[in-house]
């Protein structure tokens, strides 16, 4: 019966990862046919891997040298490369890997998201820790007419820190008030999405709201 258990509680991460990816409703567009949009259920299997499955169950595997575009859902991707991820304390060049794009105009707002693996671990006292998936995510920018993609500096507590808050008022200057925002500090990194959305639709900056706790 423990070992059920011990099995069961290792499994855990995996079963919970495989479940949220899943296949789902989406689209997408091949880099030599821009003019088709293909409709199918997709899996985004890893950064570098998407699969797509026809009405007939069958599944073809799709890498971002092949695609321009795709959705999964409400979610908007494209590719990207060039900028620099850092994994396990070193940093390279990302190869063209599948990003989720948050917002476009001006300026694009990415995501780069990818998950590393962890073994199961025993503490001093004999307990064994479960091991599982681990979904890590940098930012990127990148204006809209140009060519360069740059990963946005995160650091501290709440993901904001000089290097950050330079980073980010390179594409703000059209904004005063925007760049006086991030000057006073009150712009951290949960924040970016809605900065940059303000940033390309030309309207004011709406903090996240704060809950009353009997709301």
């Amino acid at each position: 019966m423990r070992l059920l258990l011990l099995v069961a509680f290792l499994l855990f991460p995996a079963l919970l990862f495989a479940q949220f990816n899943s296949f789902k409703l989406g689209s997408y567009i091949l880099a030599d046919n821009q003019q088709v949009r293909h409709d199918a259920k997709l899996k985004l299997q890893d950064a570098k891997l998407l699969i797509a499955k026809d009405e007939k169950g069958s599944t073809i595997k799709i890498t971002p040298r092949e695609i321009s575009s795709f959705r999964i859902g409400i979610k908007r991707y494209r590719k990207a490369n060039g900028f620099e991820e850092s994994k396990a304390f070193t940093e390279d060049a990302a190869d063209e890997v599948f990003v989720e794009l948050l917002d476009s105009g001006q300026v694009m707002l990415m995501r780069y998201e990818y998950t590393t693996k962890s073994g199961p671990s025993a503490s001093p006292n004999g307990a064994i820790a479960s091991g599982g998936n681990f979904v890590h995510e940098t930012y990127l920018l990148k204006w809209s007419n140009g060519t360069v993609v740059s990963a946005v500096p995160a650091g501290g507590i709440t993901g904001s820190n000089k290097m950050f808050r330079e980073m980010i008022l390179l594409y703000l200057s059209s904004r005063p008030d925007l760049i006086k925002l991030v000057e006073d500090k009150q712009i951290i990194l949960s924040d970016l999405k809605r900065l940059i959305h303000a940033l390309n639709t030309g309207t004011p900056y709406v903090p996240e709201p704060v809950h009353n706790i009997r709301d």
